[in-house]
């Protein structure tokens, strides 16, 4: 089994998303501002392109209506400097898509990569490690259920 579907995280993260299922708006609101700080962090501590984005008083505790909107293209454009592990780079990550006989295979054994179709004027490159496929996923389910969706059905 890879570490992009690791069973011990993916439980973590379900007993997580179910506990915010059951949880009241305060709490909810308080596990929102906890992940944005962790997701702030990582961005200020590894990505360059938000470094520059955003203003040198913007700490983890900065509320997500003050940050700025950056689209596909501004991402897509400044990749290298965007992603907060340097060995992800734009020009390696398109040739692993290229390549039929990577699909479903993690590129370096960590993340999973897949590229979108570009339909809304820009294709983009997608990465997600072990704890975003598991919050990804947990969430679909949980979506799934709520709406009353049958298992395995896909919405129209």
């Amino acid at each position: 089994m890879t570490t992009v579907f690791d069973p011990l995280r993916m439980s973590a993260v379900s007993l997580d998303v179910m506990a915010v299922n059951r949880d009241s708006a305060q709490g909810v609101a308080r596990r929102q501002q906890a992940r944005l700080a962790l997701l702030l962090d990582a961005a200020l501590a590894g990505s360059r392109l938000y470094r520059q984005l955003l203003a040198a008083r913007t700490t983890a505790r900065t509320p997500l209506q003050y940050l700025p909107v950056v689209t596909r293209g501004q991402l897509m454009d400044r990749f290298d400097d965007w992603v907060t592990d340097p060995r992800l780079t734009l020009d390696a990550l398109r040739a692993f898509t290229a390549d039929p006989s990577r699909i479903a295979q993690p590129w370096q054994g960590r993340y999973m990569v897949w590229e979108s179709s570009g339909t809304s004027g820009q294709p983009g490159i997608f990465v997600q490690d072990a704890q975003a496929m598991g919050l990804g996923t947990n969430q679909q389910v949980l979506l799934a259920q709520t709406v009353g969706w049958p298992a395995g059905a896909a919405p129209q």
